[in-house]
């Protein structure tokens, strides 16, 4: 667990604990069922780097190009 402080608008600044798992940040705690959710991060796991070609249609300017970053994308393995 990490203790942090968290600037407020318009309030005092506020003092959070931060709980992560192995997979990420946990979101949510469920007490009553022992459960705890995090949020995992599918481009931080082993062998996600195709997830990075995602970034070329993200900057494609137009419909010819975006389709083309697809394309490619769709051929790296």
């Amino acid at each position: 667990m990490v203790k942090e402080t968290v600037a407020v608008k318009g309030a005092p600044a506020q003092t959070v604990d931060l709980t992560f798992a192995r997979h990420g940040p946990v979101i949510y705690v469920d007490a009553a069922k022992g459960r705890a959710y995090a949020v995992r991060s599918g481009w931080l796991e082993p062998g996600m780097s195709p997830y990075f070609g995602s970034l070329e249609y993200m900057r494609g300017e137009g419909l010819s190009a975006f389709r083309k970053a697809l394309v490619i994308g769709a051929r790296r393995p």
